[in-house]
């Protein structure tokens, strides 16, 4: 994300903050919205691990299956 997506995305959190300043309860629309971008960023999160440090040790795992299996064969 680069520098003015962030800055994007903090006013807009900051203004629906602002609207809540002062009641008990946040509006259900805010949670929402929360709950939404919560889910997003722990999907991506999700999707970065599979490709990364899960990718690599799969990989790792065939390879060795693959080594082993070459030394036993006659």
């Amino acid at each position: 994300m680069n520098n003015n997506n962030k800055l994007a995305l903090k006013k807009v959190l900051q203004k629906d903050l602002e609207k809540t300043a002062g009641t008990d309860v946040p509006p259900e629309d805010l949670k929402e919205t929360v709950f939404d971008m919560l889910d997003t960023l722990q999907m991506i999160g999700d999707f970065a691990e599979l490709f990364t440090a899960k990718f690599i040790k799969s990989e790792a795992e065939l390879l060795n299956t693959i080594s082993s299996s070459k030394k036993k064969a006659p």
